[in-house]
């Protein structure tokens, strides 16, 4: 699986700090956002049809999306990055990571520790 995601863990004597960064091309799934009107918080998708990206609401209803910057960093952003690791134990390292949604945020490992 290719991932677009990645951390850089910076760790010095008396802090460990972590930035997530996104190098998804535009129009990845992670660069879709609710269109106008839409406030739903939790949905399947983005799927895509003939006339655009759009998700699916719990009642089977099309809700089509608009292009935006990367929808997944400002989760990792503001949740504490170690309660969202789902991966092994293991040592903590920079580099690429597969996030998942979760239905209230995301979640993310190293790509050969995902489950």
């Amino acid at each position: 699986m290719t991932t677009h995601h990645a951390i850089t863990v910076t760790i010095e004597p008396d802090l460990v700090d972590a930035r997530f960064a996104c190098t998804a091309p535009p129009g990845a799934d992670c660069r879709w956002t609710n269109g106008p009107g839409c406030e739903c918080e939790s949905w399947a998708g983005p799927f895509r049809d003939a006339i655009g990206t759009y998700h699916e609401t719990d009642d089977g209803d099309r809700h089509y999306m608009v292009p935006s910057e990367c929808t997944v960093l400002p989760w990792l952003e503001n949740a504490e990055w170690e309660e969202t690791y789902r991966g092994q134990f293991g040592p903590v390292r920079s580099g690429p990571i597969d996030v998942e949604w979760n239905d209230d945020g995301y979640t993310w490992s190293y790509p050969e520790e995902a489950s």
